[in-house]
């Protein structure tokens, strides 16, 4: 019943922190400090409510249970916020390397392409087909997605038209 209060309350101020692009730290030990308390209170009321508890031990129970609740609240609640924060983190770094790759796998298709489709094209060496390419069928940055052709692999393209031009 703790956790259920804990995940309305607590989940729907992570969403409104989420969308104003403020920091969610914060919120997790503040949440846990003031969920666990305040939901231990109303279990104890209703277990007083059912006769589980006797009226006369009502509060010496309360107190105790906070004590025995809060570090292990905070223990899981601080451990679920590490996990999904760092698989967030791996999400996001697994799509940028995705779209990384795409756009690698573009340029070389485009370079292939071009290769193919330009007469005057050939290449530099026999080891470097995809580096050189003919000055009138280059490839631009803006064709392949904004993608430098020269980041693939550090070498620079060079014009077999205009021996010495390094596209």
């Amino acid at each position: 019943m703790v956790a259920l209060f804990g995940l309305l309350l607590v989940g729907g101020l992570a969403k409104r922190l989420a969308l104003r692009k403020l920091p969610l730290m914060p919120a997790v030990p503040v949440g846990i400090a003031l969920v666990v308390p305040a939901g231990c209170l109303l279990v104890q009321i209703l277990l007083t409510a059912i006769g589980v508890v006797v009226p006369e031990h009502f509060w010496r129970e309360y107190v105790a249970t906070p004590r025995v609740s809060v570090p292990l609240a905070a223990v899981f609640g601080l451990g679920a916020f590490l996990h999904a924060s760092l698989r967030d983190r791996l999400q996001a770094t697994e799509q940028a390397l995705r779209e990384k790759e795409l756009a690698e796998e573009r340029v070389k298709k485009l370079a292939a392409e071009a290769r193919l489709h330009s007469p005057n094209c050939q290449s530099k060496t026999a080891t470097q087909p995809l580096r050189s390419l003919s000055c009138s069928g280059r490839i631009t940055g803006s064709e392949v997605g904004g993608v430098d052709t020269r980041a693939m692999d550090g070498r620079p393209l060079y014009c077999v038209d205009k021996p010495g031009v390094i596209v």
